[in-house]
């Protein structure tokens, strides 16, 4: 059965760890009494605050992705590193600016405005699907290692000049066509996923001798191939 109330966990100063994804909670009140977690797993509820958790000092993962959030309500801990947002009808992420988050996930969310990912300086992974996003310039690329933006709208991929270490997931964009001396995340060895882009032969010309000088890991619609070294 699905748990709806969680008035059980209120008064346990030692709580570390909580994970009640798929539920029916409505509220974290109880959980604002729990100084030590650290660990909080509420996706797929029906939540619509965050304010209990704003006290949590001690609170470094949110997992907070298909509530009723529409907003950010609070300041969150100053110790979060991962954050997932995505699948609320949230509008802004502005409460988030100067966190030292290293992962957010903001997909599928009523968010237009991502200036505020320039003020998040640790941000490593970031998880921006299904935006609305037209352009890659509204992205901190030089400073992402992961960067997943499926189900957008952008159609120049210019801007991954030279980022080398990046991986991108761009599928189900609407990119046409590649500068004919295009290298992007492959120049050391990024990665880069255009399945389902209405890609030029031009572009998959230039995806295929990318993938035939070994360079980097490539994927498109009828091909793919993948040269980064694997690391342990």
């Amino acid at each position: 059965a699905r748990v709806s109330d969680i008035t059980a966990l209120n008064g346990l100063p030692s709580l570390s760890y909580v994970d009640l994804g798929d539920n029916q909670i409505d509220s974290l009140s109880p959980l604002a009494a729990s100084p030590k977690l650290d660990y909080l797993q509420v996706s797929a509820n029906r939540i619509t605050s965050l304010a209990p958790v704003a006290g949590l000092a001690m609170l470094e993962s949110l997992q907070a992705g298909g509530n009723l959030l529409e907003a950010i309500d609070a300041d969150l801990p100053a110790t979060l590193t991962s954050l997932q947002l995505s699948s609320n009808p949230i509008t802004s992420l502005q409460p988030l600016a100067g966190l030292g988050l290293t992962y957010l996930a903001i997909s599928s969310t009523k968010v237009t405005n991502l200036a505020v990912l320039a003020d998040l300086p640790q941000l490593r992974t970031l998880s921006a699907d299904d935006l609305g996003v037209t352009d890659l310039k509204v992205f901190p690329l030089a400073q992402l290692g992961s960067l997943s933006a499926r189900d957008n709208q952008v159609s120049d991929i210019a801007p991954l000049a030279g980022l080398g270490d990046l991986s991108v997931d761009l599928s189900n964009n609407d990119v046409v066509s590649l500068d004919a001396a295009f290298v992007g995340p492959a120049s050391r060895c990024g990665g880069l996923t255009l399945t389902g882009n209405p890609l030029d032969v031009a572009a998959q010309a230039r995806l295929a001798w990318l993938c035939e000088k070994k360079l980097g890991a490539e994927a498109w619609d009828g091909d793919s191939c993948n040269f980064c070294p694997i690391t342990k």
